[in-house]
């Protein structure tokens, strides 16, 4: 949970990425443990996601927007193998959001559209009774929201700065 909070609180996406890597092997297990097989395997595929972003921005391979399209397509396919209820949906839309978040190059952007990701999650934890992935979302949303608290504040005190 603690490793989560480091996720949104570093400004290079590529070490954003490497957290979100971490942070996914840990939640494949969690998940398993617990009967959450949607968020299982979408985490699981989740953690390919991230080996392929992580060299996004240096080996040419990486660098194409099929990789993004190819891993939403797979968390989406990932709702009817593992179906139970609506809430099934939920890691699906999480992990396709994540994906784009972790596929732009500006972090502040990535940020922005990551909460509704851990709004889903929150949601699915709570039905799963993952009392540390429900913790863990209001971490990541608080994690966000102080980011975003701070960049305004900074620009904010600059503005004042360049006034004066």
């Amino acid at each position: 949970m603690i490793e989560s909070f480091f996720i949104f609180q570093v400004t290079d996406r590529r070490k954003m990425v490497a957290l979100k890597l971490l942070d996914d092997f840990l939640w494949v297990t969690h998940f398993l443990l617990i009967g959450g097989y949607t968020a299982a395997m979408t985490t699981g595929i989740a953690v390919f996601r991230e080996i392929i972003f992580y060299f996004k921005d240096e080996k040419r391979w990486a660098k194409s927007l099929w990789w993004a399209i190819g891993f939403s397509l797979a968390f989406a396919a990932c709702v009817p193998i593992t179906w139970v209820d609506i809430f099934s949906i939920f890691p699906a839309l999480a992990s396709i959001v994540s994906t784009w978040v972790f596929w732009v190059d500006k972090t502040e952007v990535g940020k922005l559209i990551q909460l509704p990701s851990a709004i889903c999650m929150f949601a699915y934890s709570i039905v799963c009774s993952s009392y540390s992935s429900i913790l863990t979302q209001i971490i990541t949303i608080t994690s966000i929201v102080l980011f975003f608290a701070r960049s305004i504040k900074r620009k904010v005190k600059n503005k004042k700065g360049v006034q004066k």
